[in-house]
């Protein structure tokens, strides 16, 4: 007997069981449903995980794009190889109102051009219209292009708006649409299109992360031209400013060279020149001190320095050292100063900053005139025919140091200087040609009326002494008369040989200085002897000329005042440079007289310096009271 709680032993009616049964069912199927619903939720779960990754790499991968139209490319390749699409398309809304294809992914490739490979003759010329410009109908997309923020998804297969461009999205094997628009600002700037084969359509999970891809597409894209107007504007402000500050280099450079150019204008004597040329560099480049030097006999040679405001010459400087020594730095990558000479000449070339340490011993900047110390230097040379024969130094302390408009500047200056010493120089050449010219003329004019009436006078004396009595008076009186014709002969003679030209030949100068030597020497009184090296020495006329003057004008001073004994004339040279010594054994000059010739007061050194300087040569005269005066001029081989 069967228990009576027992369902089976319960007498069902045949209708109850039925119902029983059918209810069974259908919770069955309900939790069947439910369980697939979860299943779905669960799928759609992970894939929207999935999707969130994947979206951020592709925003991580954005950060790396240098450029919008990058940006897209990345975009497209990641939304068609990681979201099922089979091709993707990026349209760009611009401001003249039309839509242009800027670049396509399609088959694992970027497009960028029209020129897509493979394309039919209909697509390409499709493709062409894409990329040239075209516009939307907004029934296309139900809404205008760029007025809208959503998204529209289009079956190319049943639309019917805009013929072409269905045929052509079916002819590239693509069949649904979805177009996601780029929203900035309320607004589409362009839109991202992208393309699956039926009957795979696009679900609402793609269409969400279709946007959310092109939200960050929009920001990046958006960043990317802030950062690139950005840059844009910071590059027009560098322009602006270095226009404004090329602006003012340009003023204080017109500025330099109108003051040296005014200054050289009213000057008659070169020398007078420099001080002002010091003056005004240091004020255009704001150094407190600044110094000229020429090419010395062994070295370079100061000449003026300029310390706070002051002009100093040499001789009241106080400095052991004419130059001043350093590593030099940035300009010209030139090597240290050396004793060498020629060395030192070299590095005259370039314009080179010099930092010198406070170590350095003997350092021209440790005593300056003014007690000041400068730590930098800059040295700029004064090209005079392709030849630096001189250079201004401009000094600053270590706190600051030159740049490289400075040394635009003063390059300017030293130019103009070059070109205004130069100038100077030819105007002198220009009057010493014409002086040689007059000069000639007055030794023709002397030799055809003064020495020939003297000749004349001297022998009808002669003549007339030996008819008349011997002894007498009027013998006396016409021997006196032939003798002071005879002297004024002998100094006509003297004035022709000063005044005229050098005769031609190879070795002319040689043979004037010989026959110089040869009237200059006195029986019983003044022995003067000439010699020069081996060989012969090629000068220009100019040069030639110079070198003559001056060992005239050095044995007429020595024959005058120095009451010598002895006078020597030599003449030497090498591949650069000339050298004429004149020395003698007289009482020698005074101790402010040996410095500088042109700073003499009489007429004859001043003239020395002056015809050295005109052909690029320097005249220094040195002498010790009682034991004589050495005269050396110094000419370049090309002057």
């Amino acid at each position: 007997m069967k228990p009576a709680d027992d369902p089976a032993n319960t007498d069902l009616p045949t209708h109850g069981a039925a119902a029983f049964a059918s209810d069974l069912l259908a919770r069955l199927h309900a939790a069947e449903a439910h369980a697939r619903e979860l299943q779905s939720e669960l799928s759609s779960t992970r894939k929207l995980a999935s999707s969130g990754a994947a979206l951020q790499a592709v925003v991580d991968d954005l950060e790396g794009a240098r450029s919008p139209q990058e940006i897209v490319q990345r975009a497209l390749r990641f939304a068609v190889e990681g979201c099922g699409a089979v091709a993707g398309l990026y349209f760009e809304h611009a401001d003249d109102g039309l839509i242009y294809m800027r670049c396509a992914f399609v088959s694992g490739q970027v497009l960028d051009t029209p020129y897509w490979p493979g394309a039919t003759e209909a697509q390409a010329r499709f493709i062409a219209l894409l990329f040239s410009g075209f516009r939307v109908d907004p029934t296309l997309l139900g809404v205008d292009a760029v007025q809208r923020t959503a998204s529209a998804v289009q079956d190319h297969r049943t639309s019917q708006q805009w013929p072409e461009a269905h045929a052509w999205v079916l002819s590239m094997g693509w069949s649904i649409e979805l177009n996601v628009p780029l929203v900035v600002q309320g607004s589409a700037r362009g839109a991202l299109s992208f393309f699956r084969q039926a009957p795979q359509a696009f679900a609402a999970q793609d269409i969400a992360q279709a946007e959310a891809l092109a939200r960050q597409v929009a920001m990046a894209m958006q960043a990317s031209r802030v950062g690139q107007q950005a840059h844009l504007l910071e590059l027009a402000h560098a322009r602006e400013t270095a226009t404004v500050a090329r602006l003012g280099q340009q003023r204080r450079i017109s500025g330099a060279l109108q003051q040296l150019t005014e200054a050289l204008a009213t000057l008659d004597r070169l020398e007078d020149w420099i001080p002002q040329v010091l003056k005004v560099a240091a004020d255009t480049l704001s150094t407190p001190d600044a110094a000229f030097f020429d090419d010395g006999e062994d070295r370079p040679r100061l000449r003026v320095w300029l310390s706070g405001g002051r002009v100093f010459e040499p001789a009241e400087a106080s400095s052991p050292a004419p130059l001043a020594e350093g590593a030099p730095t940035g300009t010209s990558g030139t090597a240290a100063l050396t004793e060498d000479a020629e060395a030192e000449r070299r590095e005259w070339r370039s314009e080179v900053i010099f930092h010198h340490g406070a170590a350095v011993p003997h350092a021209w900047l440790d005593h300056a005139p003014d007690g000041s110390r400068h730590a930098w230097e800059l040295r700029v040379p004064l090209p005079i025919r392709d030849r630096a024969v001189a250079r201004l130094s401009l000094y600053r302390p270590a706190e600051r140091p030159f740049a490289d408009e400075d040394v635009e500047v003063a390059d300017a200056i030293a130019r103009l200087v070059g070109v205004g010493i130069e100038s100077a120089r030819a105007a002198w050449r220009s009057r010493e040609l014409a002086v040689v010219q007059e000069r000639n003329r007055l030794a023709a004019d002397i030799h055809d009326s003064l020495a020939q009436s003297f000749t004349s006078i001297a022998l009808q004396c002669e003549v007339l002494g030996a008819r008349l009595p011997e002894g007498s008076a009027e013998q006396r009186t016409a021997g006196l008369i032939e003798r002071t014709a005879r002297r004024g002969l002998a100094e006509a003679r003297a004035s022709v040989q000063a005044l005229r030209s050098l005769p031609v030949g190879d070795d002319a100068l040689g043979d004037a200085l010989a026959e110089l030597a040869e009237h200059c020497t006195v029986r019983g009184s003044i022995d003067c002897r000439f010699t020069q090296r081996a060989g012969r020495c090629t000068l220009s006329a100019a040069a030639q000329d110079v070198v003559l003057r001056v060992a005239q004008e050095a044995s007429n001073n020595a024959m005058k005042h120095a009451r010598c004994r002895t006078l020597e004339l030599h003449l030497d040279w090498n591949d650069h440079e000339v050298l004429l010594t004149v020395r003698d054994d007289g009482r020698g000059l005074p101790a402010e007289g040996t410095a500088r010739p042109q700073d003499s007061g009489g007429y004859g050194l001043p003239g020395m310096a002056q015809r050295a300087a005109s052909v690029g040569g320097h005249c220094s005269v040195a002498s010790t009271p009682g034991q004589g005066v050495t005269v050396t001029l110094r000419l370049p081989r090309g002057g």
